[in-house]
């Protein structure tokens, strides 16, 4: 499913530029008419990263890694916009930068390549 909707993110978008607050507004609108979708998806990784975060998980870097094993390209792309919208939970992009969510995002597969800058690090 999350697939389908990046390819339609992909196509509505015209937020082909670096500008944040651009983008911000492009993905808000975005996620505000899918907010049936995602909401409890990306809910489920703010809860478990926020859990790792507050009880000082030891070898959490292994839970993480699980987390991040199970997210597909095109769900990791949704994940890195959805952090950029108003819609997104406000501790999610704190914790994606954290824990190095976009590391294995390949800037290839954004909709602009220049968006790679936004989050560090983000694959080239």
């Amino acid at each position: 499913v999350l697939g389908n909707e990046f390819s339609s993110f992909k196509l509505e978008s015209t937020a082909s530029t670096v500008d944040k607050n651009i983008i911000k507004g492009f993905c808000s609108g975005f996620f505000s008419r899918r907010e049936y979708l995602f909401d409890r998806y990306f809910k489920n990784f703010v809860v478990l990263l926020q859990f790792l975060k507050k009880n000082n998980v030891l070898e959490e870097d292994i839970y993480v890694n699980i987390v991040k094993a199970q997210i597909s390209s095109s769900e990791l792309c949704i994940l890195f916009y959805y952090c950029l919208s108003d819609k997104g939970h406000r501790d999610l992009s704190s914790l994606a930068e954290k824990y190095y969510l976009f590391g294995n995002l390949n800037s290839e597969d954004l909709i602009d390549t220049a968006h790679a800058s936004i989050y560090q690090p983000v694959r080239g």
